[in-house]
Parts: structure tokens; sequence; C-alpha cells
């Protein structure tokens, strides 16, 4: 079972070629301790990905598309 965060994560490493959680955060604008909080927590942080996106004209519909499981 893959958790929504874990979906997010690996949209934003996909999108934006990244390979490593630390350069997830930092594209989110997370300090690292507070990026692995929301990723225990399966917490997605709504507003950053909201301000990267539409920074970088993503598609919210898309990143943002998120399985239950």
């Amino acid at each position: 079972m893959i958790s929504k965060f874990d979906q997010l994560n690996s949209k934003m490493k996909f999108i934006f070629g990244l390979k490593t959680d630390k350069q997830v955060a930092e594209t989110l604008e997370l300090n690292i301790s507070t990026y692995k909080n929301k990723k225990k927590d399966n917490e997605i942080p709504y507003d950053n990905v909201i301000r990267i996106c539409k920074d970088k004209n993503i598609d919210l519909n898309w990143i943002l598309n998120l399985k239950n499981n």
C-alpha cells in the first residue's frame, strides 16, 4: 500500500528529476525534519505543493490526484 505522501513524493521526483527526499524537501521549501514528520504522518504539505505548482506551471489536478489505498 502506497501512502498519499509517497505518491506525491514520487510525482515530485518524476517532474523535477529528483533522486532524494532531501531534494524534494528543498523543492517544496521545507526543512528536512518537517518533511520527514509530514511523511511519517502522511500529511500533504498542500500550501507548498500549490505554490511550487503555480510557480512552475504544473497541473495541480494531476499532482494532487492521489489515490486512497
